[in-house]
């Protein structure tokens, strides 16, 4: 963990040295409905989730998610929205790689 932040923080300040400010940006934001498919266990992870909810630890949590996923629709709708803030765009790494968590609940995809 320290590792870690130590790294993060020498970058973050490597980048801060470099950062031009401006006293103006462009804003802009867009919202939009969107249909998204639910990532679902399967019927052995259903059952493994069940057999680990008796279980005082993380893999408890996970027990959890899983087995209220098991009851989601196949499809859900959400508002997504995007703020534009001056130019940024997220890394393709970033869309790669699904995003910053893991667990199944926190993730759906597109259809």
């Amino acid at each position: 963990m320290r590792e870690v932040a130590a790294m993060l923080a020498g970058e973050s300040h490597r980048v801060w040295q470099g950062i031009s400010f401006h006293d103006w940006v462009e804003l802009d934001s867009v919202m939009e409905e969107v249909s998204l498919g639910v990532r679902r266990p399967g019927a052995a992870e259903v059952e493994e989730a069940r057999r680990l909810l008796p279980a005082d630890s993380r893999r408890r949590i996970y027990a959890k998610e899983t087995l209220a996923l098991a009851g989601y629709p196949d499809q859900v709708t959400a508002p997504v929205q995007a703020i534009r803030i001056g130019g940024y765009i997220p890394t393709v790494s970033g869309h790669r790689d699904g995003g910053y968590e893991t667990w199944r609940a926190s993730r759906v995809f597109s259809r």
